[in-house]
């Protein structure tokens, strides 16, 4: 195994960056993908992305960030004649984390694979473990009381099943658990529960169908397998992500086109028995998927994802914010010229959210690890008092130049919508729109220069660019 210290290392210690948003992206000269993020003791961050330096040579990038976006070092870890691509991030609980993810050799089946950092990024051990001509995948990882869980799956018995292991602190696997229906089962997200158990979500393909239904599992401390549900429709339907809230309910989240014209987000709860309490989509006419989710603070959740909106061929980041019975609250879109999407979020103490996922800048360049960090309102760059703009920026303004469009809900009977430019100076007053379509101009009508602007909405600040 080849660490390679990464392409900036800042010789300073992490400053509590409580109360500071930012949008950053961070990268090396290969292609990046961003699969999660672990805040940490100090207000600061470590992010993994998988890196691929080249067609079929990839390994994991490891950052540490501060609590106001500055990157203190970089890790890039790639084996020789090893595909390693990282899938999940867990943190450790004293400022180090585990990576899991599927790596090959010279076999073309895949392996699951689990790297353990230390706080400054080096790594502690690895373990790798799989059949011959048989492809196994970790898709997700948490901290469990004496070490982790991984999940993933398995097509050990010929078909693809669930499959759940659990790793000591120093990586030594035991209680594997193998399960599913008589169809493909897939996991991508495992949570520890309160009695110590797991709850793992994913898909099962429908008998007789070729769409699939979200699929929750439920087991206890050994391993036992408790119940099972399937959740959806007549259509396709996923869970990409899963926690159990303080009421000991399962809530899972991802992607439905069951209960609308497209593919929208999904959230939807359980009791501690498996029986359906709600769901919920969010989205607008075209597609939205969430592939992260958090508890907030006031027990609501917050998801992330991808949105397309119509006519529009690339991707923003989504964030949808609910209350604790999943109805919407606000949303929020975030992004570049090119695709944007959010993988993972973590709440932060103070109410605010991090973010991480992957930015292609334009069309043309390779895409980087993409972290925001946003206030409770899902506001960056700016501060929000009471839902609206004081007029100035925070100290440390926000670095990230973006450029994409954005179209958010405004309610006519709510006072009006101001547009402001980065530097907090009022570049337009919108009135009496249903919803919010900014020609990039001023309040004299001239075009304003490309650049990021912000609208003070009645629900909170919401991000706008002008890109031409």
């Amino acid at each position: 195994m080849r660490t390679v210290l990464g392409f900036c290392a800042a010789a300073v210690a992490a400053t509590c960056g409580w109360g500071y948003t930012f949008e950053r992206a961070y990268g090396t000269p290969a292609q990046e993908t961003g699969v999660g993020i672990v805040a940490l003791d100090d207000g600061g961050f470590l992010a993994a992305a998988a890196t691929e330096p080249e067609p079929g040579w990839s390994g994991t990038l490891l950052v540490r960030i501060d609590g106001r976006g500055e990157q203190l070092w970089a890790r890039t870890i790639i084996d020789s004649n090893v595909v390693a691509i990282p899938n999940a991030i867990a943190g450790d609980g004293v400022g180090g984390c585990l990576v899991v993810g599927k790596r090959r050799s010279e076999r073309p089946d895949w392996d699951m694979f689990a790297v353990r950092f230390d706080p400054m990024g080096n790594p502690a051990w690895s373990v790798t473990w799989g059949l011959e001509q048989t492809s196994e995948v970790a898709t997700s990882v948490c901290r469990t009381q004496d070490g982790w869980a991984v999940c993933g799956f398995t097509a050990e018995n010929g078909q693809d099943d669930v499959r759940l292991d659990r790793l000591s602190e120093s990586g030594a696997r035991y209680g594997t658990v193998i399960t599913g229906t008589d169809q493909p089962d897939y996991a991508y997200a495992v949570a520890q529960t309160a009695d110590l158990g797991l709850a793992v979500a994913g898909s099962t393909l429908r008998p007789g169908s070729r769409f699939s239904d979200a699929y929750i599992i439920r087991t206890d401390l050994t391993g036992r397998v408790l119940w099972t549900r399937s959740f959806g429709d007549s259509l396709w339907d996923e869970a990409r992500a899963v926690v159990e809230t303080p009421e000991h309910n399962i809530v899972a989240a991802g992607f439905s086109s069951s209960y609308g014209a497209s593919m929208d987000a999904y959230l939807f709860a359980t009791d501690s028995a498996g029986s359906g309490l709600w769901h919920r989509t969010y989205g607008f006419d075209g597609s939205d998927r969430a592939f992260g989710l958090c508890v907030a603070p006031d027990r609501g959740f917050l998801l992330t994802g991808e949105s397309f909106a119509p006519g529009n061929e690339h991707s923003d980041v989504c964030l949808f914010r609910t209350d604790p019975a999943g109805l919407l609250q606000w949303q929020r879109f975030y992004g570049n010229v090119g695709d944007d999407r959010g993988a993972a979020a973590v709440s932060l103490p103070d109410s605010g959210l991090a973010i991480a996922g992957t930015t292609w800048k334009d069309s043309t360049n390779k895409s980087d690890l993409y972290v925001l960090r946003t206030g409770p309102l899902g506001e960056i760059g700016l501060a929000a008092v009471n839902g609206y703009l004081p007029g100035k920026a925070l100290a440390s303004p926000n670095p990230f130049r973006t450029c994409v469009r954005f179209t958010g809900g405004v309610d006519r009977a709510r006072s009006s919508v101001r547009v402001y430019s980065a530097d907090g100076r009022m570049v337009r007053e919108l009135r009496g729109q249903a919803a919010l379509q900014w020609d990039g101009r001023d309040t004299a009508g001239q075009h304003v220069r490309p650049g990021i602007y912000y609208a003070a909405l009645p629900s909170g600040v919401a991000k706008l660019v002008k890109s031409e």
